[in-house]
């Protein structure tokens, strides 16, 4: 990382001091934008349409604005393709009896726009002219996450209607946000906290006065069951005070039985610290560090740090720490582990299980390449002419989609277009159909599992025999070793985040600590009433 110039520091620093004293309007109106997306219908599960409801639940005193993959649409039918029926477990159900597939049953409340780029950032532009100085933003995003086949490490898109957002467009929509305002982004999908970059300016530096949270890192799989906003509401069902993101966070996080290791826009930055100023110097034991572990009050004693400090923020601090030293002691990946003779131990068998993990999801995503056709030939097995009718249009828009990409001129372009989009809205309902009994043709599906086993092998047939067995090894092994990695990518980040607070006082790096407490007072917004909140 390049030296800043001091200007930048001096003028990064301002902006930093501001976010501890700017105060909320008389009659804040708090904004939350709400996002469910995904590939198509057939692919966005109920507990993306429930993450939206729990979201509009928890987030009742914020005006919400929503988005859905699935709705509203100018399909000549849409009353099929507008929303996902669900059972009272919030399972998909696909029914091929004669009826629609899905049906207008979700979501509950009202679809305001359709979860593409261009409807986000208009609805954004609109009302962001409605805020007021320190109203916050939340910007919720529920559904598929992507990332490039080449480098799993990082992720490559959030997957909307149709279309992906990129963390360069994502970084467009909090851009719009005027900077007094707090910018609170939760990427509640698989990968999403490489999405958390775009909090981060084009230049590498922090936008003040914004954070972030997701439930798996870049190269983490989650899952719909273990979503933030879920967590939140049942939270809020007992809770007896107001909650905040920041409570909601850490509560979340030390659940049991977690597939991916949540993370924050504040403890990747304490990461990265550690990472860029010590990455090697660490040879104590974890215990030994946790006996002597950095208190709160030592880094406020810095005289620069304790007069640009707002009120509360060194109990922020505090608790902070409190929540670090509890959360390396219960971890299941330290506690009764003879084996962590030092941190960099820790570090080095993170990066040996992630290593080993990544191997194996790419011999999983290998694999379900493989049985792709059968799958395919599994939904033609079960809906017969209506596969025929999908693959007959799927032929015509082919060669449509080439000539489009031929086409130079203006006129040209539109009128193939138009071709495209008629043959999309005749493909809609077929394509859900499709979908849904391609989507359930899984290892663990008898019916599937019985159809593969009597087909592999045979003429004309690519999967191979042994694919299915093979894909069901993989994937149980896959599974059992995430939950291990997750274990350790939390106690790591922890202790890293221990450390990086313990360098932040002994470089006295005011510039660090300050904009580390200006994300703790961003986490700490409310959930219930942030117009309540007052003076920061």
């Amino acid at each position: 990382m390049q030296t800043r110039k001091p200007f930048r520091i001096f003028a990064c620093l301002l902006s930093i001091l501001g976010a501890f004293h700017y105060t909320h309007g008389a009659h804040a109106e708090p904004l939350a934008f709400l996002v469910s997306g995904g590939q198509r219908p057939g692919a966005n599960h109920c507990d993306f349409a429930k993450d939206i409801e729990k979201a509009n639940e928890t987030l009742k005193d914020w005006s919400r604005v929503q988005f859905y993959a699935d709705g509203p649409t100018t399909a000549k039918n849409a009353k099929d393709v507008n929303a996902v029926k669900c059972d009272k477990d919030g399972t998909d159900q696909f029914n091929l009896a004669g009826r629609p597939v899905y049906q207008r049953l979700m979501p509950a409340s009202k679809t305001d726009f359709a979860a593409k780029f261009s409807e986000i950032e208009a609805a954004l532009k609109q009302q962001v002219e409605n805020l007021k100085p320190g109203d916050p933003v939340v910007l919720y995003f529920t559904d598929h996450g992507g990332k490039p086949a080449e480098n799993r490490l990082s992720p490559s898109a959030i997957i909307l209607w149709g279309e992906n957002l990129s963390v360069e467009q994502l970084r467009q929509l909090v851009g719009m946000i005027p900077p007094q305002n707090k910018v609170i982004l939760v990427n509640d999908h698989c990968f999403g906290g490489g999405m958390l970059a775009a909090l981060k300016n084009s230049d590498g530096t922090r936008r003040a006065h914004s954070c972030g949270f997701s439930p798996a890192h870049s190269f983490e799989y989650s899952y719909q069951d273990q979503s933030f906003m879920h967590h939140a509401r049942k939270l809020k069902n007992t809770a007896t005070s107001p909650l905040t993101f920041s409570t909601v966070y850490d509560s979340y996080r030390v659940q049991p039985n977690l597939n991916s290791s949540p993370t924050s826009v504040s403890s990747d930055f304490l990461n990265d610290y550690f990472d860029q100023h010590a990455p090697n110097a660490e040879t104590q034991s974890p215990q030994e560090h946790l006996a002597c572990a950095t208190k709160a009050q030592e880094l406020t004693q810095l005289k620069d740090v304790r007069a640009n400090m707002a009120s509360g923020a060194e109990t922020l601090l505090q608790q902070r720490i409190e929540r670090l030293l509890s959360n390396l002691r219960e971890n299941p990946a330290f506690k009764g582990d003879s084996k962590l003779a030092t941190t960099n131990e820790i570090f080095a068998r993170l990066e040996k299980q992630k290593a080993s993990y990544l191997a194996l999801d790419h011999q999983r995503v290998d694999l379900d390449n493989q049985i792709q056709p059968a799958k395919v030939a599994y939904a033609k097995s079960k809906l017969g002419k209506i596969f025929t009718a999908w693959r007959e249009i799927q032929n015509r828009i082919s060669p449509l989609k080439i000539e489009l990409a031929n086409e130079r001129t203006v006129e040209g372009q539109n009128r193939i277009t138009a071709k495209i989009q008629d043959q999309l809205s005749n493909l809609s309902e077929l394509d859900l159909k499709v979908q849904a009994v391609v989507t359930s043709a899984k290892a663990k599906n008898k019916d599937f599992a019985q159809f593969y086993q009597s087909t592999a092998g045979k003429p004309g047939n690519p999967w191979p025999a042994e694919g299915l067995s093979g894909f069901k090894r993989i994937d149980d092994e896959a599974d059992k070793l995430q939950k291990e990695l997750a274990q350790t990518q939390l106690f790591a980040t922890d202790l890293k985040s221990l450390h990086a607070l313990e360098l932040l006082k002994s470089r006295k790096d005011i510039s660090g600590i300050l904009q580390y407490l200006d994300m703790l007072e961003c986490e700490n917004t409310s959930l219930d009433n942030p117009a309540s909140e007052g003076s920061q």
